[in-house]
């Protein structure tokens, strides 16, 4: 004889498999394209397009140094800051940010996430 336990747990398996089936879905043939790589996007860049560079050029030039000072002058935001805190020192503020910034990521190089 069937037993009833048996047939309450074969619908609940079933009920949880069409759950599950309809939550995650079904494998299109797209999913199995995933090993390919996509081909690359046609060059439409042309020599005269300002927004090329020739490496041949840029390789035979020296590097120039970084400016010693921030070049913040442009802004109107840094401006407006200016006239708020007049006492803004732009290296410290500068040199702070780095050390913030060396921090986090020598806190994500250990895997630290802790906020």
């Amino acid at each position: 004889m069937i037993n009833p336990l048996n047939v309450i747990l074969l619908l609940i398996i079933v009920f949880v498999f069409f759950k599950l089936r309809g939550v995650l879905g079904m494998r299109n043939p797209e999913d199995n394209n995933h090993h390919q790589t996509p081909e690359a996007p046609p060059q439409t860049q042309t020599p005269d397009d300002p927004n090329t560079i020739d490496q041949e050029a840029d390789a035979s030039e020296p590097v120039s140094e970084p400016a010693s000072e921030p070049a913040l002058e442009g802004g109107r935001g840094i401006a407006l800051f200016r006239q708020l805190q007049p006492a803004f020192d732009e290296a410290q503020f500068l040199q702070g940010a780095s050390h913030v910034y060396e921090m986090i990521l020598l806190a994500f190089a250990d895997d630290n996430l802790a906020p």
